[in-house]
């Protein structure tokens, strides 16, 4: 809703344009046409939810399987930080895009959507995500495997 209510006064008051740099006679130098911005600006609205949706379902695994809450609270938020600052200590993208971390931005640095409209929209020419092609698969698997996870300790303690 805020995203839709920015874009929607942004567009009303300033209209969009091609990103353009002023040059010293008056003049302005197009860097980034108003199309490419606009193509990289939806997966950077939808693109953190999923990721939201498996920080949602560790909270969820790591409270099925913990009774005391403030003890399953610190645990989800104790995995959440060190899938983060996990990524440093990975070696390849390929095994850092299957965090749900490298989907979002962090203050960590990182290659999200987010980051990577921020560089289109700054001008950068070689702006790139090299975990694009995960930003799907990666966050369902999380999903999946912790709602299993707490279906698996919820089962247990009915049983």
């Amino acid at each position: 809703l805020l995203a839709a209510v920015s874009l929607g006064a942004s567009a009303y008051y300033f209209d969009f344009k091609d990103l353009a740099e002023l040059l010293p006679n008056g003049k302005l130098f197009p860097l980034v046409k108003k199309e490419e911005m606009l193509r990289s600006l939806w997966p950077v609205l939808y693109s953190p939810i999923l990721p939201l949706f498996a920080y949602t379902a560790i909270g969820f695994a790591w409270g099925s399987w913990i009774r005391n809450n403030v003890v399953a609270l610190a645990a989800t938020l104790g995995t959440i930080l060190l899938m983060d600052v996990g990524r440093a200590f990975l070696t390849t993208d390929a095994t850092i895009g299957w965090l749900p971390s490298a989907h979002l931005p962090s203050p960590l640095g990182g290659h999200s959507f987010v980051t990577f409209y921020c560089d289109v929209v700054q001008g950068v020419s070689n702006a790139t995500n090299p975990y694009a092609s995960l930003s799907l698969k990666a966050p369902m698997v999380w999903v999946v495997i912790m709602t299993v996870l707490a279906a698996i300790a919820l089962k247990r303690k009915a049983g």
